[in-house]
């Protein structure tokens, strides 16, 4: 076993050490939709300040994706602000059955997660229930489910057991097509959270599903199961966050445990630069960090993916 291990990490640091005799600003690639490495002000689309009790829609600011419809929803105590909640969503969706019940489960979700409802389980010992519905069109999902948030409490009574004029507790949800060959598409999401918090609460991430079955599919779907050790050594030195640090120059220790490090990855798709992988801020670093990503181009992949996968991604080459 230790050989191997030694065997491993030996074939890691050679890719490093290739990879970095062609280094260049190509060499860390980002996604072209992702947002993380490229214009960080879009990653808190829609919220509100901390004691905003009003707004209007076409005042927040969204990413500027063609098509992304938005709506968002203030709940609040109308007797005192003891609770005060508030929720946005963007979405882009192709009018594609599969993919808009993939679209609408992952909003409800959110909906039901998301801080809105959180004063009726703390005061009233009720959860947010909004029933499922099919739903026609990305315009059609995100009207449905923030409607019913823009009405949690028409009904509420108020406990007085809360404080007054509390700040607003708020959270987003970005979902929006960015990407298909074949039968299979890839979406870009972006996720915050805020009730003044500290920390990294921002999470960006890519998901590709199947528009025959509305599956979401995972890194057994697209690599050959004895092929992990190779994506690894692939995916390591390609490893960087949203200030293009990388992380083996960073913390030179994860190179011992690379073996493991596909394990811990938070989620993978297929996007037009190849295959991009994944980490939650927290998960590899520090959270000063922020998120890491990495991208493997699809050139570099052909013993590695599936056939099926392969024949699809040879549709765009």
């Amino acid at each position: 076993m230790r050989q191997f291990c030694f065997f491993f990490i030996l074939i890691l640091l050679s890719a490093c050490g290739n990879h970095e005799k062609d280094a260049s600003k190509d060499d860390l690639v980002y996604p072209s939709q992702g947002l993380f490495a490229t214009d960080y002000k879009y990653l808190f689309f829609g919220k509100l300040g901390s004691m905003q009790r009003s707004f209007q829609e076409d005042t927040l600011l969204f990413p500027p994706i063609d098509g992304l419809v938005h709506m968002s929803a203030y709940a609040f105590c109308p007797t005192d602000t003891c609770v005060a909640e508030y929720a946005t969503l963007a979405l882009r969706c192709p009018p594609i059955a599969p993919l808009l019940d993939w679209v609408a489960d992952t909003v409800s979700n959110f909906a039901h997660s998301c801080p809105i409802g959180g004063g009726l389980r703390k005061y009233n010992g009720k959860n947010l229930s909004i029933p499922k519905k099919d739903l026609e069109s990305d315009e059609e999902i995100c009207k449905y489910y923030i409607d019913h948030l823009r009405h949690t409490y028409d009904n509420w009574h108020c406990t007085g057991e809360g404080d007054h004029g509390v700040l607003n507790e708020q959270a987003g949800l970005l979902l929006a097509d960015s990407w298909h060959t074949g039968d299979l598409h890839t979406f870009y999401r972006i996720d915050w959270y805020d009730w003044m918090s500290c920390g990294n609460n921002t999470r960006e991430s890519w998901w590709t599903v199947d528009a025959t079955t509305g599956k979401l599919l995972s890194l057994s779907d697209f690599i050959l199961p004895d092929k992990q050790d190779a994506l690894t050594a692939l995916m390591m030195p390609r490893i960087v966050n949203g200030k293009r640090e990388k992380l083996i120059k960073q913390y030179p220790t994860y190179i011992a445990e690379a073996k493991d490090l596909l394990k811990r990855a938070d989620g993978c798709a297929l996007i037009p630069e190849g295959l991009v992988i994944f980490f939650y801020p927290y998960n590899l670093g520090t959270g000063a960090d922020g998120e890491y990503e990495a991208v493997i181009p699809f050139e570099e992949l052909n013993e590695i993916l599936k056939q099926p996968i392969l024949k699809m991604v040879s549709i765009t080459e």
